[in-house]
């Protein structure tokens, strides 16, 4: 709600992280002194307790009644046209009102992206497109009367706990080219890419998958005797640890399973698993003491090696997660990881993980 109506719209998914509204740079972090404009992982502003789709809802809801009282304010604007405290007055709810259906259309801007990378219907992935694009359009209009009212009112945009301007005539007309330019490139892009009937961004969605991935095994009885039978093991720190500590993945109808085979005999530090059960969203931590068994978290010797079996609920990873929908996830051991990470700038409760440190688990 801050700041959205400068935020860019990207049609064309670029998996970039939202930049925190309470700040314009990190004085700590010499990577940002001055935070880049958010990007498309909407998920980010969300957590978890609601759907995309719920909260597209009830912001639709909060921007309709807010659309309600500017109507009473127009019928009174009037009588107050020489009162210029009353007309500060108005021109601030009719603020108010732009950044709430501003965060209306973005939101419902990446919940319709989203809806149409995974639609099958040709014809359904163009009424899509065609929606995106008014939104678009929208959005052009919304910031050109944002730059109307700032010039009205210097205090619109200023956010006290940033200490500084989120928002600004010319930071807004950089908006305004931003959303022309993915008028002009981006949405010719995608809609060759439909009317050739080809599938959009598999790499992003997971249909045919980039980078390091894990295909997950079916596992119909002891995950113990079906973590005998795996082929498909992938290393830790190959080079460090010369192939001796492997995972691999299993899954049933209620949990995901993580297999780790380690013949170096690791006794300390910690298991952690972070898993993106759907695109856009924060990682979410699962973290173990290695050696101390305990719920979804047990170690079996068997030969040479120690197998650890992590079994995570699918109704804890989150709603959408299931044996139809592929995941991103990283795997920690004690010091060894199977993604090198290349963590981010801290935000918080979003801490300083990347997308981009993420691998594929798909289900075959």
């Amino acid at each position: 709600m801050h700041d959205g109506i400068v935020w860019p719209l990207y049609l064309i998914p670029q998996d970039k992280y939202l930049s925190p509204t309470w700040l314009l740079g990190s004085s700590s972090q010499a990577d940002v002194k001055v935070w880049p404009p958010s990007g498309d992982r909407i998920g980010e502003c969300l957590g978890w307790n609601l759907t995309l789709g719920e909260v597209v809802v009830l912001c639709k809801q909060m921007a309709d009644k807010w659309e309600e009282g500017i109507q009473l304010l127009n019928g009174i604007e009037k009588k107050y046209q020489y009162d210029n405290d009353r007309m500060f007055d108005f021109v601030l709810a009719r603020a108010i009102q732009i950044h709430l259906k501003s965060s209306y259309n973005i939101l419902r801007f990446y919940l319709t992206r989203e809806k149409m990378f995974r639609t099958t219907l040709n014809k359904e992935k163009m009424e899509m497109l065609v929606e995106m694009e008014h939104i678009v359009h929208e959005e052009i209009k919304q910031s050109e009367e944002m730059i109307s009212l700032c010039l009205k009112d210097s205090r619109l945009g200023y956010h006290s706990e940033a200490e500084g301007y989120k928002y600004y005539p010319e930071k807004l007309k950089w908006r305004i080219e931003q959303l022309n330019s993915v008028l002009i490139n981006e949405f010719p892009t995608v809609r060759q890419k439909i009317a050739n009937n080809e599938k959009l961004f598999p790499e992003y969605t997971g249909a045919k998958p980039e980078g390091l991935s894990m295909n997950s095994v079916a596992n119909s009885g002891d995950i113990y005797e079906t973590a005998q039978k795996i082929k498909n093991w992938l290393s830790f720190d190959k080079e460090k640890t010369g192939n001796k500590i492997r995972w691999a993945s299993a899954y049933d109808e209620t949990n995901l399973y993580f297999i780790i085979s380690d013949e170096i005999g690791v006794t300390e530090g910690n298991i952690q698993v972070e898993i993106e059960p759907r695109r856009l969203w924060p990682v979410k931590y699962f973290n173990y003491a290695i050696g101390e068994n305990n719920a979804g978290y047990q170690t079996k010797k068997i030969d040479n090696k120690t197998l650890t079996v992590i079994a995570i609920p699918f109704s804890e990873i989150g709603n959408e997660a299931g044996q139809d929908t592929p995941i991103r996830i990283n795997l920690q051991y004690g010091s060894n990881v199977w993604i090198p990470k290349k963590p981010l700038p801290a935000r918080l409760l979003l801490g300083n993980a990347n997308p981009r440190d993420l691998g594929w688990v798909l289900f075959k």
